[in-house]
């Protein structure tokens, strides 16, 4: 993610992350040890845990239409093929 966001990886780890619903606690949930995966749309689905009682969770973070991640979204694509 942080090679995708660039300049904005800052602000998604401040706001983003520790921002997330948990079943289990509810909102303002911070999802930790999680892995992003690319769906078809481009967007990013975080899957990991809850620092509070380690549920499981998932974020979901619609980058997939915005532009200055597309060229880095394609790289990863790519590699991945």
């Amino acid at each position: 993610m942080e090679y995708i966001l660039g300049a904005d990886w800052k602000n998604f780890e401040e706001k983003i992350l520790p921002n997330c619903f948990c079943g289990k606690c509810g909102g303002g949930a911070t999802i930790i040890d999680w892995q992003a995966e690319l769906n078809e749309l481009n967007d990013a689905v975080l899957r990991g845990k809850c620092a509070k009682c380690g549920a499981l969770m998932n974020r979901y973070a619609e980058i997939g239409e915005v532009k200055k991640y597309a060229k880095m979204i394609k790289e990863i694509k790519k590699r991945n093929e």
